[in-house]
């Protein structure tokens, strides 16, 4: 009995895998030819740019991004703390860093697979951490939903967009997050965790609207790494990051989400520096930021308690 069925896991598995590279493939070509089309069109704005690189904005990109990843894992180790007891920030830390960098496989969700065989090395229940990931991301896209509301408006009301789909969304998010619905799906999986309180979900809430400010910052620095950005346009920054980045949030289940980031950013930064070189931010940006995730998760990998190696033989 086991036989077949662990065939038709690994079956599936390879199956969605393939998929998730038949999607990605398609996405690659689709932004390509977007981004393409656009940096041709106005190619003699590129041509006549005249190139150079800001090396304190591209200090500050590093600082900032290094403050994020640092905020980011401290409220997933408050999650993780809270659910499973007290643990050390550091190995959050580094659990994190190592998964985070599984976001840029095809198939945005294989960094929950992924700290779930991390945690799991500490015998921690993977259904366990996967909930503490779901918890995360509804903390997220809440705060992320709220802050759009608060800094993005212009942006949705000039691309006609309804605040309406936004609430809705925050109305549904937070009726899942209620320390009594989340005890409610334990009890179900049957899985033993921490009781939640409602401070709880109010004090990660507040953090990750910070988190989400840190985010639109980071892009900021970015963008003056080749383009000198007034600090008046950072308004404007926050409220693009906001709009995209929930955007990108909502295709989490998709394969790929098929370049929504890098279209999303160079259409809207377009208003505020010529096109072409908008569409050189956003690829800057996808390339700066997964070159810092790599870095972050190598130097984790790289201590010598982390068995990623065991991990990754055994699986």
């Amino acid at each position: 009995m086991g036989f077949p069925y662990t065939r038709f896991r690994d079956g599936l598995m390879s199956r969605s895998k393939n998929i998730g590279y038949i999607f990605s493939g398609i996405s690659l070509l689709l932004v390509v030819g977007v981004l393409g089309f656009i940096i041709y069109r106005e190619r003699e704005i590129l041509f006549s740019y005249d190139w150079k690189i800001n090396l304190t904005a591209l200090g500050f990109t590093v600082a900032i991004y290094s403050f994020s990843i640092l905020q980011a894992s401290f409220n997933w180790g408050n999650i993780m703390n809270r659910l499973v007891g007290r643990q050390s920030y550091f190995r959050h830390f580094c659990y994190f860093s190592i998964a985070n960098a599984a976001k840029r496989l095809p198939g945005t969700v294989w960094y929950i697979a992924g700290r779930a065989t991390l945690y799991q090395q500490d015998g921690v229940d993977l259904k366990l951490t996967s909930m503490a990931s779901a918890l995360e991301y509804a903390l997220v896209t809440i705060s992320g939903a709220l802050a759009t509301l608060v800094f993005s408006l212009s942006i949705l009301a000039k691309y006609q967009v309804s605040p309406i789909l936004l609430g809705l969304l925050l109305i549904l998010t937070l009726s899942l997050i209620q320390p009594r619905v989340i005890g409610a799906i334990f009890r179900v999986l049957k899985v033993e965790a921490g009781a939640l309180k409602i401070k709880d979900i109010i004090l990660w809430t507040s953090s990750y609207f910070l988190q989400w400010i840190v985010g639109g910052v980071l892009l900021f620095t970015v963008i003056n790494i080749i383009f000198p950005l007034p600090i008046q346009q950072i308004s404007y920054v926050l409220g693009v990051w906001f709009v995209v980045i929930m955007v990108s949030r909502l295709m989490i289940f998709l394969p790929s989400n098929m370049g929504v980031t890098e279209i999303g950013f160079s259409l809207l930064l377009s208003n505020i520096m010529p096109s072409p070189i908008a569409v050189v931010v956003a690829v800057l940006f996808r390339v700066s930021i997964t070159l810092l995730d790599i870095l972050f998760a190598l130097a984790c990998a790289s201590l010598p308690w982390m068995k990623i190696g065991k991990i990754i033989k055994k699986d």
